[in-house]
């Protein structure tokens, strides 16, 4: 059972506030992915893609899901190397954590926005 939606990158940007405020276990994950982290003045993540899930179930998402996210995005690595998880409003040298199981996901981080090497 697939409990995310891929948003077609030529689709117009959905409104997503009136569906998830029927559904409070719903959020939108965006994932920078198949990038560089790099150190100049501060980190920064150059070269890579952006794409957005929405409609995702929070109440059975895992860290199992978002690696098959990222295997969907990216088909050349088999297994993702780190998944991160960005604070909004900081600069990546502060405000990257690891995600390292469900429980960082689902309890620390209900609207992530996530940043996969």
């Amino acid at each position: 059972m697939v409990i995310w939606n891929r948003r077609s990158r030529f689709s117009k940007e959905p409104n997503l506030q009136e569906e998830y405020r029927k559904y409070e276990n719903l959020c939108s994950f965006k994932i920078h992915h198949s990038g560089l982290f790099m150190k100049n003045r501060g980190v920064t993540y150059e070269y890579g893609a952006i794409d957005y899930y929405d409609y995702v179930d929070m109440d059975v998402f895992s860290i199992h899901e978002l690696a098959d996210m990222v295997r969907e995005l990216d088909n050349q690595h088999s297994e993702p190397i780190s998944f991160h998880f960005h604070i909004p409003g900081t600069q990546l040298d502060f405000g990257l954590l690891p995600l390292l199981t469900d429980v960082h996901i689902l309890v620390d981080f209900g609207r992530p926005m996530l940043l996969v090497p």
